[in-house]
C-alpha cells in the first residue's frame, strides 16, 4: 500500500512541531544533560542547533507563497562549547563514571538559553 503524500498544510505542521521540539531538546539537554557515553553534551546542542537550522530552512521552502509559522521567529541559539557538561544532569554521575572525564577537557559554564521571541508579544 503506496504511503499518503502529506498536503503542504500538513507538511508545514510537520516542520514546525518538529522544529519545537528541537529546541525543547536543545533546552533539555542544556539544563539536565543528555545519555551519550561517547560525547560532552555541548556537542549534542550542537547538533541540535543543527537540526534547528534545518527545521527553519525547511519552513522557507514550504512557505515560499504564505507567511512563516510563529514558531520560526524563536531565536537559534548560539553554538556552544562542544565539551560542555550539564553538572547537575540526570546521567552527570554515571557518564563520568564511564571516563568522560579523561577524555575530554569539560567545561561547566551554563549556555545562556533560548529566549521565545514570542513572549515579547
Amino acid at each position: 500500500m503506496a504511503k499518503k503524500r502529506r498536503s503542504l498544510e500538513e507538511q508545514i505542521e510537520h516542520a514546525e512541531a518538529m522544529l519545537l521540539l528541537a529546541f525543547e531538546i536543545w533546552e533539555y539537554i542544556r539544563n539536565k544533560g543528555c545519555r551519550d557515553p561517547f560525547y560532552p553534551d555541548g556537542e549534542n546542542m550542537n547538533l541540535e542547533r543543527q537540526h534547528i537550522m534545518s527545521y527553519k530552512e525547511e519552513l522557507e521552502s514550504l512557505c515560499k507563497d504564505r507567511e512563516l509559522p510563529d514558531a520560526y521567529y524563536i531565536p537559534t541559539p548560539e553554538e556552544v562549547d562542544p565539551n560542555y557538561m550539564a553538572p547537575h544532569g540526570v546521567h552527570y554521575e554515571r557518564r563520568m563514571k564511564g571516563g568522560m572525564a579523561d577524555m575530554y577537557p569539560l567545561t561547566y559554564k551554563v549556555p545562556e538559553e533560548i529566549e521565545n521571541q514570542q513572549e515579547l508579544f
